[in-house]
């Protein structure tokens, strides 16, 4: 995956990942259902899909580089800091690792009901 890509993943029917930071709605052992892994240019990343000003799934925008919150127009930087708010906060963290030259495992993956 080349500098300034990113790429979405979808956790399978009844399971989420778990973030392992946050702020805003976002925090540590919270589940989500979507991610982004995204190459920064000096590392890899995984972020939680999820604004953390209103829990919202944020769009990349792979012209500009950048999230983009579809509900209150938060911007984040390729690597999930606030670039505009109203959100406060950054992405959250999700934790990953190398499988196979060219595969991830995105870790965390727990069972989870809404309620």
């Amino acid at each position: 995956m080349a500098t300034g890509q990113a790429l979405g993943f979808i956790a399978p029917p009844g399971q989420a990942f778990v973030m392992i930071d946050g702020g805003g709605l976002n925090a540590a052992g919270k589940p989500t259902g979507m991610g982004w892994l995204v190459n920064t240019g000096s590392r890899f990343e995984a972020l939680a899909a999820d604004s953390s000003d209103d829990g919202c799934t944020v769009t990349f925008d792979a012209t500009s580089q950048r999230f983009e919150d579809p509900c209150h127009g938060a911007v984040y930087a390729i690597d999930g800091h606030v670039l505009h708010g109203p959100a406060t906060t950054s992405l959250a963290h999700l934790r990953w690792r190398v499988v196979a030259a060219d595969r991830i495992a995105v870790e965390g993956l727990a069972l989870w009901t809404a309620a």
